[in-house]
């Protein structure tokens, strides 16, 4: 129980600092591409106050998401013993996810948010200056 009540604050807390201190993707932040799960933060607030169709705008797996997370806090302290399930939920989980990835990624990106570049991402401000270094002019 005492485990439980951890995660319980642990997780009111990530939410509490992504809802009111406006944190952005760290992977979009560093590498300039949107991940996997870019705009579901979004998609869940929207889909809180009742707006589905924006929610489904900013990640078509939101729900998913939340299922899974409630899935997690659910089954806590009692792991699956299944081999296969275990590997067939995780296959399913990455199938999804990297399926409606892709399909974002061809129809969004670079330029419609939440799915476009970050130009001022540290990959890029690195890889420009290792180009201008080298003579490149990007």
């Amino acid at each position: 129980m005492k485990n439980f009540l951890k995660w319980l604050i642990a997780i009111a807390l990530m939410i509490c600092a992504v809802l009111f201190l406006d944190i952005d993707c760290a992977f979009k932040k560093f590498l300039g591409i949107p991940c996997f799960f870019c705009g579901t933060t979004r998609a869940v607030i929207n889909a809180v106050n009742l707006n589905v169709i924006d929610a489904f705008y900013w990640h078509p797996l939101f729900w998913f998401s939340v299922m899974m997370a409630f899935f997690v806090i659910i089954r806590f302290g009692r792991p699956i013993k299944s081999k296969r399930i275990k590997k067939m939920l995780i296959i399913t989980v990455v199938a999804c996810y990297l399926s409606v990835y892709a399909v974002r990624m061809f129809l969004l990106f670079p330029s419609t948010a939440p799915m476009n570049v970050n130009s001022d991402a540290v990959w890029f401000s690195f890889t420009q200056t290792v180009l201008r270094f080298v003579g490149i002019n990007v």
